[in-house]
């Protein structure tokens, strides 16, 4: 697939509530929220947001570990987690999995959306999701690749390429294959090779992963039972509800560390094999 696919000179529309200082932006989202939490209880939909036009070489806060300087005024793609938690809380947590779930599809096929849907990594981090995340994501690169983007390490801007690589380097390292992982083409075969895989695949993989890092995170209290692979994949089976496994299909180093603690509390409790 051709470079150029993945090159533009313009840069890509924003929702316009995400301009601002992080003061404004807040007040506009907890508004919105009620707004769109509103919509919601009628017909079970939200509306369109008004867009700007994103000039390119705009820095991009996409973390609110980064928002160091909150009286400058930025583009703060982080709140678009805020205003779906919003929605929630102003429709009292009810039925909060479905809200999520309609919201994620109601933004996603923005640029805004798709970029803070990818890199929040709002559980569940299933596989589908993921893909899907990744999917919609590419195919806003070419304008969000004329950007910069400050995440948790605010000292440093960053372009798209270093942004993706690092939040999905687990993913890409497991299913990229050859292809340089920073890259567009290596997002989408990681990717495919992802929805190709089978569960028993998935799971395996992600085992393998938890596995070697119960063995290098010095947060791991009992090291000795968790390093016995045996009574890892059994407690891992015994531990992790099936829906719980599922939302580590995605890869993010996040939810396969949490999963990591939960084991680790529960292994002292647990007879080795």
């Amino acid at each position: 697939m051709s470079r150029t696919l993945y090159q533009s000179t313009s840069g890509p529309l924003f929702a316009e509530f995400l301009n601002g200082t992080f003061a404004s932006v807040k007040k506009r989202v907890d508004a919105i929220a009620k707004k769109w939490a509103t919509r919601y209880r009628q017909d079970g939909s939200f509306p369109e947001a008004s867009e700007l036009a994103v000039d390119p070489g705009s820095t991009i806060l996409t973390n609110d570990l980064s928002d160091l300087v909150r009286s400058q005024t930025l583009w703060r793609t982080y709140f678009v987690r805020a205003l779906g938690s919003g929605i929630s809380q102003a429709l009292q947590w009810k039925d909060h999995e479905r809200v999520s779930s309609v919201f994620e599809k109601s933004v996603i096929g923005t640029a805004w959306g798709s970029l803070d849907f990818a890199l929040g990594h709002v559980a569940p981090n299933s596989r589908e999701n993921v893909a899907n995340r990744l999917e919609s994501l590419i195919r806003f690169w070419p304008e969000l690749d004329t950007l910069q983007y400050r995440d948790r390490d605010a000292a440093v801007d960053v372009s798209l390429s270093q942004i993706v690589s690092r939040h999905f380097d687990l993913l890409l390292q497991q299913w990229s294959g050859s292809v340089r992982a920073e890259t567009p083409e290596a997002i989408l075969s990681a990717v495919s090779e992802l929805r190709k895989a089978s569960r028993t695949e998935l799971d395996q993989a992600v085992r393998d992963i938890m596995f070697r890092l119960a063995g290098a995170d010095p947060r791991v209290k009992n090291r000795g039972a968790l390093t016995d692979r045996s009574f890892f994949d059994d407690l891992w089976s015994r531990t992790l509800t099936d829906k719980e496994q599922e939302g580590l299909t995605g890869f993010h180093v996040g939810d396969l560390k949490r999963a990591l603690y939960i084991l680790d509390e529960q292994s002292t409790t647990s007879p080795s094999l």
